[in-house]
């Protein structure tokens, strides 16, 4: 007898585990902060370099000092802009976070702290993903250019909102909101 469960099982197949992935889908991150960060980690987001491999010629420049090539890794690892961002998130939870590779840059927070902390980390650097893509497209299509202080209260707004719906929550002792 065919079930959904056996049909299931067998299209799924035994797909490899990837250890980056309950750190972006999970129940206190949004779907569409989770998908850029995604799209992301499989070199899919429509950047320039992106678009001219799959056929569109494009002048690319990095939007944000006009003048680098415009790259996933550029934008959300090395540009000393962007930089900025993660070294006001490494300044602001007294955490190293290493921006050489998304993978280390999701990993990095493994086993450090409560599990509350690591969802709060885990959620400011979803966020802070996002907030450069949203501040790239803005910048790209509209022209608009947004002080780092309005990006850094917009991260703040959202991991605050990620808190409200994460699975632990923390207790009134001060010492569980302690990150370092």
């Amino acid at each position: 007898m065919l079930t959904s469960k056996i049909a299931y099982s067998f299209l799924a197949g035994n797909s490899p585990k990837v250890p980056w992935f309950k750190f972006v889908w999970n129940v206190y991150t949004r779907p569409t902060r989770a998908f850029i960060t995604w799209r992301f980690i499989h070199n899919k987001l429509p950047t320039d370099d992106n678009l001219r491999k799959r056929g569109c010629f494009v002048v690319s420049i990095c939007c944000f000092r006009r003048k680098q090539y415009e790259t996933s890794q550029h934008y959300f690892l090395s540009c000393p802009v962007t930089y900025q961002l993660w070294n006001w998130l490494m300044k602001g939870t007294n955490k190293k976070v290493d921006c050489s590779s998304i993978h280390t840059l999701l990993l990095c927070r493994v086993g450090s702290g409560s599990k509350m902390v690591q969802q709060v980390m885990n959620s400011a650097i979803l966020h802070t993903i996002w907030s450069i893509w949203l501040e790239r497209n803005q910048r790209y299509f509209n022209g608009v250019h947004r002080p780092m202080e309005s990006i850094f209260n917009s991260i703040l707004a959202e991991v605050h909102l990620s808190f409200k719906f994460a699975i632990v929550k923390g207790a009134s002792d001060m010492m569980d909101y302690k990150v370092s």
